[in-house]
């Protein structure tokens, strides 16, 4: 879970009774009430509109955070801040796919960004929605992809094509 706090700071936490009701701090990383790494200031890996929105772990060593500044950025067990992919607009969910290598991002935008991590870029962008997308996930293959919307609607993507 996350708690996203005032001043551009976050906590996160892998498991649902580790959270903290602080009013601000830095960022750290918690599994469990074990801290993995911190606690770095969130302005020291570029986050400026602070908000962590959504959090996913792509492996045992690593994890993915998708923020109100319209980044998503990958960080190791450590919390070494190792990459980033710009958006353009508030990324507010994520799903990965380990084994196709895509990333799906659900944006504030109403729109949804299917990236190629092999090749880091964007080859896919599924509009639709009328409201932001607040949720995404692959299918076991990654042939398919759901998306739910605050419009309150839910739709099934072809990744391939984008119908």
């Amino acid at each position: 879970s996350v708690a996203a706090l005032r001043d551009a700071v976050a906590r996160l936490c892998f498991d649902e009774g580790a959270e903290k009701k602080e009013e601000e701090g830095p960022l750290q990383l918690l599994l469990g009430e074990s801290c993995l790494a911190g606690p770095l200031p969130l302005c020291s890996a570029g986050v400026r509109d602070g908000a962590v929105l959504d959090v996913l772990r792509c492996d045992q060593r690593c994890l993915l955070t998708a923020s109100a500044d319209g980044t998503v950025r990958l960080w190791d067990e450590h919390g070494t801040h190792l990459g980033s992919l710009q958006q353009g607009e508030w990324a507010t969910s994520l799903d990965f796919h380990a084994e196709s290598l895509q990333l799906a991002v659900g944006l504030f935008d109403c729109t949804v960004k299917i990236w190629s991590l092999q090749h880091g870029s964007c080859r896919l962008t599924l509009r639709g929605h009328q409201g932001p997308v607040m949720s995404v996930a692959f299918n076991v293959d990654a042939t398919l992809l759901a998306s739910g919307s605050y419009d309150r609607s839910a739709k099934i993507w072809n990744v391939q094509d984008g119908l």
